[in-house]
């Protein structure tokens, strides 16, 4: 328990000194829906209300909107585009605070599933990685949807090695938190099934009755509750259950064959094949995919030489696998990979703690532990505030420019202009004006309206390369 506490109160501490610093262009729309679900739910009465996307997002809409329905109690009016910076903190207090807590859980299954050390190593590369920083200090889906799933695997495996109460207990954490990522993004989501299912079959699959019965009821309890909870917290579910397959089926389409809007005519497209290939050498640090190297190999060695695989080989399955998988799917994006690349941090820290153990003294691994968290502290200081446009230093253009930015930069671009003389009669047009607008003292136009006489200053942004240009 004070390990738990201890690991998310790190996790805390080092993403509340940016927090609130830059805005992402969707957190906009999120806490406008997390906001509309509240009130959807708790004061029109209308759980079909909550019905906004298929992502579905729910989990986000909880949280973020618990912060937002305190603030608009306070302050007597709604959320909407208008008045975002009334709420942004209210919304990212509690999605930072969950997140952190999500990070400590997932650091204690691994304490469990690989020892303390190896569990601490992977600890420290979740709290300090950048990119993951960057994505758990904003209102948005992606950091709930890997943590959760990453939850819900770990817990899985550390059911698997308990035995009757314990076992029963570490199933129902691993379907609630399955449970959560379903609720967060349907369909990245589903991965974790058929990957529980083959290391279900791998493990006890040997022909025995007993053993196919146990299967059996292991599978039906950890669907049955992930389920459950899917339909408690998408209140959707409640009223027209029936009537959601038909724009679930046709926004899950979309989604596998609709890239994003006009990708293919700009300047530097999308090149699917090794999209996500980029995204890791791009958006992971250089120790942790020299040590994911290590690991695939490892893989390699155990299923051809020795013909056995271990836990450590089937997180790399997991996250090799969704790599995969994602990338048949036409529209993309790096942070739809982050299940992926969470999975990779936890696998290197059994994969550094075997080195580390391997060449030197056990009184000195912990010096050693001290000094990566410091140097990883480190890096990510060079980052702050924008920990979340991390660029590994060794390959900065691997990346398409449709790809670097999301918003976070513009904030600073706002502050500068706002130190300058200007006529307050003038105004700017600028790349995601929903971003800017909130720290822009001025009017802002969008950069279509660049040609407009009122317009003072034009802002634009890297990954303008990587669109259509505007008409």
């Amino acid at each position: 328990r004070h390990i738990f506490l201890l690991l998310a109160l790190i996790a805390i501490f080092v993403r509340v000194p940016a927090l609130g610093e830059f805005m992402t262009v969707d957190e906009p729309n999120c806490m406008v829906r997390s906001g509309e679900y509240y009130d959807k739910l708790f004061t029109q009465l209308d759980p079909s209300g909550t019905y906004v996307t298929t992502h579905p997002g729910a989990t986000l809409n909880w949280i973020a909107g618990a912060g937002i329905a305190l603030r608009e109690a306070q302050l007597g009016k709604g959320v909407d585009t208008s008045n975002i910076t009334d709420f942004r903190v209210y919304a990212l207090v509690p999605v930072v605070l969950v997140l952190s807590l999500l990070i400590a859980a997932v650091g204690i299954y691994c304490m469990r599933l690989f020892g303390r050390g190896a569990g601490w190593l992977s600890a420290l590369f979740l709290v300090f990685d950048p990119y993951l920083v960057g994505l758990t200090q904003i209102v948005h889906v992606d950091a709930f949807l890997a943590l959760s799933m990453a939850t819900a695997m770990l817990a899985f495996l550390w059911s698997l090695k308990m035995q009757g109460k314990q076992r029963t207990k570490h199933l129902l954490v691993s379907g609630l938190f399955a449970g959560f990522a379903l609720a967060t993004k349907m369909l990245p989501a589903l991965w974790l099934f058929p990957i529980m299912t083959a290391y279900l079959l791998w493990d006890n699959g040997r022909g025995v009755v007993a053993q196919w019965q146990f299967i059996v009821r292991t599978l039906g309890l950890l669907f049955g509750t992930t389920m459950l909870v899917f339909v408690v917290l998408w209140p959707a579910l409640w009223s027209q259950p029936d009537g959601l397959h038909k724009p679930i089926a046709r926004d899950t389409a979309n989604v596998i064959t609709d890239e994003h809007v006009a990708l293919e005519v700009a300047e530097d497209p999308i090149e699917p094949a090794s999209f996500y290939g980029r995204t890791f050498l791009g958006r992971v640090t250089p120790a942790v995919q020299i040590l994911v190297i290590i690991s695939v190999v490892w893989l390699f060695y155990n299923a051809f030489v020795k013909r056995q695989f271990s836990r450590i080989d089937w997180l790399v399955l997991y996250s090799v696998g969704f790599l995969v998988g994602i990338s048949l799917i036409a529209k993309k994006s790096d942070r739809y990979g982050l299940p992926a690349l969470v999975m990779f941090l936890i696998i290197s820290g059994p994969v550094l703690e075997f080195f580390l153990r391997k060449f030197l003294a056990k009184a000195k691994t912990v010096y050693v532990a001290v000094i990566i968290a410091i140097l990883l502290l480190g890096q990510l200081v060079m980052w702050s505030p924008y920990a979340i446009a991390y660029n590994n230093p060794l390959f900065l253009n691997v990346r398409p420019l449709s790809q670097q930015g999301w918003g976070e930069g513009l904030d600073a671009a706002a502050r500068w202009i706002n130190e300058q003389p200007f006529d307050e009669r003038l105004h700017i047009a600028s790349w995601y004006p929903s971003v800017i607008e909130n720290y822009f003292e001025g009017r802002t136009f969008s950069l279509s309206s660049r040609e407009d006489h009122r317009v003072g200053y034009v802002v634009t942004y890297r990954n303008m390369g990587g669109r259509a240009q505007d008409t």
